[in-house]
């Protein structure tokens, strides 16, 4: 029985051992990529939880809001949420299928980024502050929701500091003045 193994010169033994090394080292390679690639998904999935919570904790605050300057703070923070979720996926440290995801979020962006510069004139335009979505937004012409959307608060203040009804503004027209209100800043 052990015959067959007395038989093996050297030269084959070296050579089953370089071929037992080889599948060795292919399977342990093969392993790596499984490893590296849960590890990513776990990750992404990490990265959709936290986004998720602070999205939904943010979003738990509407119906506290009580003044301008908290609406402002508000929106401010929101629009700045999806910003931070643009660049990643810009920067391609999380998938583009994210987007797909946070598409909603992002047409809701758009509506805060109007109610934003419609009610508090900043310094710096939507550009300098949320340049990637502000990017993303006008060369995938987004929708904004309808201002019924947005909370209460920030309509009461929205009618309060245009002093008229703005319940009656349609979509196409809050994407063409925040589209002009952009253009403005980056020339002034």
């Amino acid at each position: 029985m052990f015959d067959v193994f007395l038989q093996i010169d050297s030269s084959d033994f070296y050579t089953f051992t370089g071929i037992g090394t080889l599948l060795l080292a292919l399977a342990s390679i093969i392993g790596l990529i499984i490893t590296l690639r849960q590890d990513r998904d776990a990750r992404y999935l990490e990265f959709l939880k936290d986004v998720d919570a602070e999205l939904s904790l943010h979003l738990e605050k509407e119906k506290a809001l009580e003044d301008r300057d908290e609406c402002i703070t508000y929106a401010y923070n929101y629009i700045d949420i999806c910003e931070r979720i643009l660049f990643l996926v810009t920067k391609k440290k999380i998938p583009y299928d994210f987007i797909k995801y946070y598409y909603d979020f992002f047409n809701y962006a758009l509506t805060m980024m109007w109610w934003y510069t419609t009610v508090y004139d900043d310094e710096h335009s939507p550009t300098e502050s949320w340049p990637t979505l502000t990017k993303w937004l006008f060369n995938n012409e987004m929708e904004p929701y309808p201002i019924a959307h947005l909370p209460k608060k920030m309509r009461e203040v929205l009618t309060t500091e245009k002093s008229e009804s703005v319940d009656k503004t349609d979509k196409n027209t809050m994407y063409d003045n925040l589209k002009n209100y952009i253009q403005k800043k980056k020339t002034s």
